[in-house]
């Protein structure tokens, strides 16, 4: 999959390079934050014509040569537009046929929105036609009364295809060289974007590729059903002596550290697993240093086409079950006191800090799921349980205050039938001590030399992919094919 943008500097985050104006128009540089018709912009900076009064027609071309193009070839342009009221935008293309100068017949489809809107022009390449030049041109559209207006342009896309269909879908999402890398789902693929000559003086291109962790944190999740997540931390952020703290943060407020989330770098990638990660909820991870480096990954989503989850904290016992009741908490206040003769009233004595306390459920499993569970809640370690928002009308309204995972030491469990006998379904009653996470400082394996063996790769066949030792750490082996 190849996206080619022939337009140079089309964000205009390299002032006017590769821009000409037509007088009496000027062009000048803008910057805001603000997006435009509800369509967000890659960056600040946007182009400005100042139009005279009364003008129809050019006022600006991209491009430092023409496009080449072929015989029946669909050129599609596209960009984000705001124009002043009366003041209409078109494209006009003026092709190269022969070694002579052919100008369309007319401008297509006259844009004009105050607020901002995102049009395409498409032209189809005429008989003989070599190059091409896109031309920018205003009408009046409306009441402009004679007066001076404005247009403003940004994110232009200039895209030829064979056909119209295929060049109206290759320009309808905006990139250029610098639009950063974008992860295929949730792959260690991805598409990529670079000049194909100076910045902002030549056209971009858009290619898949291996995903780059080598500049700053990528969270991979692994398939299947709630699959832990892989943080990879560059060498480049963690050089030895440096102190390094990654967070995760979801996007409603939730935070928590993945285990071996807190250590001093030794100048080495870092490749960290995390199992407690919440589900169905979009979220990022974080990176803080001595160094004063904080920067965040892309988002991810941890899926779980279950009800509620329960784990145990490696992730490798995952249960599905339905989580009733209240979310009933009870907090451990760590206060005494203490009787004095003589005195009406006790000494209290507090601890420095309140205990985390305890956490009651009621939850219900059926046939399938009660032998899980039932393991589960047997082996002598802390469980995970997770909150669903999918499955949470709170959630949906925005107003849910339910913690999203909450770590547990079991302390009481039972269980018995319940109504739905035709299913063989169980309520359970759990209670638990809140507690932290065992081991927090060990890292977590997300692939052993079990899982590289599986998938019978030679040494040859390990060569030819030129993996550093590096690359072989950070690959999920459980999915490579």
């Amino acid at each position: 999959m190849t996206r080619t943008n022939l337009c140079p500097n089309p964000s205009f985050a390299y002032g006017t390079n590769g821009w000409s104006r037509y007088a009496p128009s000027s062009l000048r540089i803008a910057s805001d934050t603000a997006a435009w018709g509800g369509h967000q912009r890659q960056s600040p900076t946007y182009l400005v014509v100042d139009v005279p009064a009364q003008l129809q027609g050019q006022v600006a071309t991209p491009g430092v040569s023409p496009v080449p193009v072929s015989a029946g070839q669909a050129l599609a342009v596209s960009a984000l537009v705001r124009t002043s009221p009366g003041i209409g935008l078109a494209v006009r293309v003026e092709w190269t046929v022969a070694g002579r100068s052919q100008a369309a017949p007319a401008p297509l489809l006259l844009a004009s929105s105050a607020e901002g809107d995102r049009p395409t022009w498409v032209h189809v390449a005429p008989a003989g036609a070599t190059q091409a030049r896109v031309r920018f041109e205003v009408y009046t559209s409306g009441a402009r009364d004679n007066k001076p207006g404005w247009l403003h342009l940004d994110d232009v896309m200039i895209v030829a295809a064979a056909t119209v269909e295929e060049a109206v879908a290759d320009a309808a999402a905006f990139f250029d060289g610098d639009t950063p890398q974008q992860r295929i789902g949730y792959t260690q693929r991805a598409i990529t974007h670079q000049w194909t000559g100076s910045k902002g003086l030549s056209t971009s291109r858009e290619v898949e590729a291996a995903l780059d962790m080598t500049r700053e944190p990528v969270a991979v999740v692994e398939d299947g059903q709630a699959p832990r997540v892989q943080v990879v931390i560059p060498a480049a952020l963690a050089p030895a002596g440096t102190a390094c703290y990654v967070e995760g943060v979801a996007a409603t407020g939730f935070k928590w550290i993945p285990r071996a989330g807190v250590w001093t770098g030794t100048g080495e990638q870092r490749v960290v697993g995390d199992s407690l990660a919440p589900i169905n909820t979009e979220f990022r991870y974080r990176l803080t240093t001595s160094r004063g480096v904080e920067v965040e990954s892309s988002p991810v989503v941890r899926r779980w086409r279950g009800l509620s989850l329960m784990t145990d904290t490696a992730g490798k016992m995952p249960v599905n079950l339905l989580w009733q009741g209240t979310d009933q908490r009870e907090k451990k206040m760590r206060v005494t006191e203490h009787e004095v003769p003589g005195r009406p009233t006790p000494v209290m004595v507090y601890a420095p800090t309140m205990g985390a306390g305890t956490v009651s459920l009621t939850a219900r499993t059926n046939r399938r799921d009660t032998p899980a569970l039932d393991l589960l809640l047997g082996t002598p370690t802390p469980v995970a349980l997770f909150h669903n928002p999918e499955h949470c009308v709170q959630c949906q309204a925005g107003v849910c205050d339910v913690a999203l995972v909450t770590l547990m030491s079991p302390t009481s469990v039972s269980m018995e039938r319940a109504p739905r006998i035709d299913v063989a379904e169980r309520t359970w009653t759990i209670k638990g001590t809140i507690t932290s996470l065992p081991q927090a400082s060990t890292l977590l394996a997300l692939s052993t030399w079990a899982d590289f063996d599986g998938r019978a790769i030679t040494w040859q066949a390990l060569d030819a992919r030129r993996l550093t030792w590096e690359g072989v750490d950070r690959t999920i082996w459980q999915e490579e094919r």
